[in-house]
Parts: structure tokens; C-alpha cells; sequence
């Protein structure tokens, strides 16, 4: 699968941000060590850093190498947003590093991602018969374990890490705080980028636990703004092996529903979500309008499908844009509603969940 440029992008530009402070400031460099001193590792002091270094033929990439007094690579680190892990990483990487004293290879990306990236990560290391992990340690937004000799791996969010160097190089020199902070900002920036999605293809569980997360927020802002209700908590998320959505009233209709159609969105490729209504209730007229556009809804049994589309961007644009075509909707099945957002417009292809 290609990595989308936007992706890229986000974390070459992030990456530059965090090499250009630890160039320019010693009291970041010293922070940097001793975040890495929490983890049981002492990489000696950084003299200097330098991002995407080639390194010996064959040996990867990484998007920054911190060099110890004696020109030795002591850590290397890898910016994460949503692109998955390249064929280099971790285990090329951690050949890469020094077997005669510590070092180490870290891993810096959104907190939704940690526990998946962890998994990945830790799988790739066991299947090579020359690296044995010891003495894991799992804490909400930090991983790490020891690999074999004097080797650490290390897997952080952008938050912790950058709160952590940002607490430590207060100590010394105010305008790096102040340059942590505006990278902490821009890497909260791209860590809400929201994907294009695409096809359903191996490299899309990745954006999963993104959308689980656009579901409920997008829930939430419909009970906040009183087009839907969860009466007493009854309805609760459901997870079955085609599908997993979110049960609600919405405008008065029961068991209306928000939610993934995983076959669906393996055979129509770009449209995860749907939205379901129940049509009894509905009058003729509104049902008509939803067969039409821009909503094109479909029906299967007593339920209309209704596709709700998804343009990659910045997280709060894409759950906004959510809740308009959910809104519209609304006021279909309410007239005298005021429409939640200006119009928008919608894309309109076919095709109908089947879970």
C-alpha cells in the first residue's frame, strides 16, 4: 500500500521540529537522556543529532540518529503518525545499533496507536532467532523492553515524550520550553490528521481504533445537540465479525445505528460508515427523500443503509462534517430542526451493508 503523502509529510516535518531543538539546545539533549535514563538505559551524552541518516548500505533510514562524544550511534528514533512500519523496522534498525555498549531505538507516535504498534513491533523482533526481549515494561503511554545485548526498545506518544524533555529542560533554558511546546502543538496537530481512507486491505486495522473513536465522539455530539439519546445507557457498542456500531434513538426512531460494515467496506472500498435507520415510523415522503440525493440511501429488510462519507484531514473538520450529513438527516425526519452546519457536499455512490 502507499503511504499517502500527507502522512509523510506530517512526520518529516515533525521530525526536522525535534531535530532543530535538540541541535540548537544541550538542555534538550540532556533531557532527551534522561528520559531515557527513566528506562533503565544510559546512552552517555549526546554531542549531536542529525535526521533521515543513511547509514551503512542497507541499514535504513531513521528519521533521526543521536551520536554519543565518540561519533557512536547511541539512539535512533522514529517518528509516527499513521504510516505503518517499514520493512526496516524495528529488527534492521536494531542490528544497526552498537552491541558493546547501551543504546537504544525508539519509536515516538500517537497515543491510539501504542498498543497495536507494540504488538507489531514485538512480533517482528520474535521472529528473528537472534534477539531474545526480557524485562517488558507497559505503562499507559510508554513501552519498552530489553533486546539483546546492550539494546532497548522503546515505544512513547509524542505527548509524554515531549512533556518529559519539556519538564527537564525547564530547569535550565525557558526559550527550549517554549520551542517544546510549539512542537508539542504541531505533533498533537498531525496526530488528530484523520487518513484518507481507502480499500480495506491488511494495512487498514491501523486506522480502526481512529474510527472507533470518530463513532463515539460522533454519538456524543449528537446526544449534545439533542438529535439522538441513549435512554439509561441501554444501548451499548456492539462488536460482531461484520460489523461493530453504536445503537441509539435518533429523531425518535429506535435502534438507529452508527457503525463499521467490515465486508462492505472491503466491496465498496471507500465507505466504512453507515448510517441505519429503522423505516418504520418514517413517513413516505422522508423515506423517499433518503433513496435519493445527496443521501442514497439503501434498503435492506426493515433497515435503510445510509453511506457517511469520509475525506481525510484534521480530526475535528471530519467529525464536524460527520455530524452535518447525520444532521441533515434530521431534518428530514424533523422539519422545523435548524440544519447543524452549512450545506456540505456529499459524494454519491452506491452500494449497501450487508452485516
Amino acid at each position: 500500500m502507499t503511504t499517502p503523502k500527507l502522512v509523510n509529510r506530517s512526520e518529516e516535518i515533525v521530525t526536522h521540529a525535534l531535530g532543530h531543538i535538540l541541535s540548537s539546545s544541550e538542555a534538550s539533549r540532556q533531557a532527551l537522556r534522561d528520559f531515557l535514563l527513566t528506562r533503565d538505559v544510559d546512552i552517555g551524552e549526546i554531542k549531536r543529532v542529525e535526521t533521515q541518516n543513511l547509514g551503512r548500505r542497507g541499514s535504513g533510514i531513521p528519521d533521526m540518529v543521536a551520536y554519543d562524544d565518540m561519533g557512536a550511534e547511541r539512539l535512533l528514533l522514529e517518528a509516527k503518525f499513521w504510516a505503518g512500519l517499514t520493512s526496516n523496522q524495528p529488527v534492521t534498525y536494531l542490528r544497526r545499533l552498537p552491541k558493546d555498549k547501551p543504546s537504544a531505538l525508539l519509536f515516538v507516535a500517537p497515543p491510539v496507536r501504542l498498543e497495536e504498534l507494540w504488538q507489531e513491533l514485538n512480533g517482528r523482533v520474535l521472529a528473528e532467532d537472534c534477539f531474545d526481549l526480557s524485562n517488558e515494561k507497559v505503562e499507559r503511554e510508554i513501552r519498552s523492553c530489553n533486546v539483546a545485548w546492550h539494546r532497548k526498545l522503546i515505544l512513547t506518544s509524542w505527548r509524554f515524550l515531549l512533556d518529559s524533555v519539556a519538564a527537564q529542560a525547564s530547569i535550565a533554558v525557558a526559550q527550549t520550553v517554549n520551542d517544546i511546546h510549539q512542537l508539542q502543538g504541531m505533533a498533537e496537530l498531525r496526530g488528530f490528521d484523520f487518513p484518507q481512507l481507502g480499500p480495506l486491505t491488511p494495512e487498514f486495522p491501523r486506522s480502526l481504533p481512529l474510527l472507533y473513536r470518530l463513532i463515539d465522539d460522533t454519538v456524543e455530539r449528537l446526544i449534545e445537540r439533542s438529535l439522538a439519546e441513549i435512554p439509561g445507557g441501554a444501548y451499548r457498542p456492539t462488536v460482531h465479525r461484520a460489523y461493530s456500531v453504536r445503537y441509539m434513538t435518533f429523531c425518535g426512531v429506535k435502534s438507529s445505528s452508527l457503525g463499521i460494515y467490515f465486508r462492505d467496506w472491503r466491496t465498496y472500498h471507500h465507505k466504512p460508515l453507515w448510517f441505519t435507520l429503522h423505516h418504520y415510523g418514517l413517513s413516505w415522503e422522508v423515506v423517499d427523500a433518503l433513496f435519493k440525493e445527496p443521501f442514497r440511501a439503501h434498503q435492506n429488510g426493515t433497515h435503510l443503509y445510509i453511506p457517511v462519507h469520509l475525506h481525510g484531514g484534521q480530526y475535528e473538520a471530519v467529525l464536524e462534517s460527520i455530524v452535518d450529513q447525520i444532521g441533515r438527516i434530521a431534518t428530514l425526519i424533523e422539519p422545523d430542526l435548524t440544519p447543524v452546519y452549512p450545506c456540505l457536499s456529499i459524494g454519491t455512490s452506491g452500494g449497501c451493508p450487508t452485516g
